[in-house]
């Protein structure tokens, strides 16, 4: 009827007044569903029903499935990141004074600052990223050339055995 509410709405509202929450618990273990229907979690207690599923849903969380496509963009975000930073050359060394320094400008480098440590982070993931590019290319040349023990060819060949009807 045009005066029904949506119950979705209905519980988050009720939601913050109560003193006991049933919802699935993905809603608890995902900091970003838990930031966006504003589960409050500190000093509460959380009963967790189904809890040999929650190694799943937690590795879930942490992963993600990029492409090429993916990565290639992940690169141009970390060297743009790179290239932000003036001055920056290499990572830095520790010279007699115990303090570490860069290698081109011989400015002091303060270690403890997140800030100071984020290009050599970004470069870092840019090698790793980029490595895995590599391989992915490879991979997809080695299978167009049917090269290994499953190439196009062979896939094709099981793909058609699967997937036509005896009746056809």
């Amino acid at each position: 009827s045009d005066e029904a509410a949506c119950p979705y709405y209905i519980s988050r509202a009720l939601a913050k007044s109560a003193d006991i929450v049933f919802c699935p618990y993905n809603y608890v273990l995902d900091p970003n569903i838990r930031a966006t229907t504003n589960i409050k979690i500190k000093d509460a207690v959380v009963v967790l029903d189904e809890a040999h599923n929650v190694e799943d849903s937690l590795r879930e969380i942490g992963s993600g499935k990029y492409g090429e496509i993916d990565l290639l963009n992940m690169t141009a975000f970390l060297s743009n990141i790179i290239g932000r930073y003036h001055g920056w050359c290499q990572k830095p060394v520790l010279c007699d004074c115990g303090r570490f320094i860069c290698q081109r400008c011989h400015g002091q480098i303060n270690e403890k600052k997140v800030k100071d440590k984020i290009p050599w982070v970004a470069h870092d993931l840019l090698i790793f990223i980029e490595k895995i590019v590599q391989h992915m290319r490879e991979l997809r040349h080695r299978f167009e050339n049917d090269e290994g023990r499953v190439g196009m060819t062979k896939a094709t060949e099981e793909y058609r055995k699967f997937n036509y009807f005896d009746d056809q």
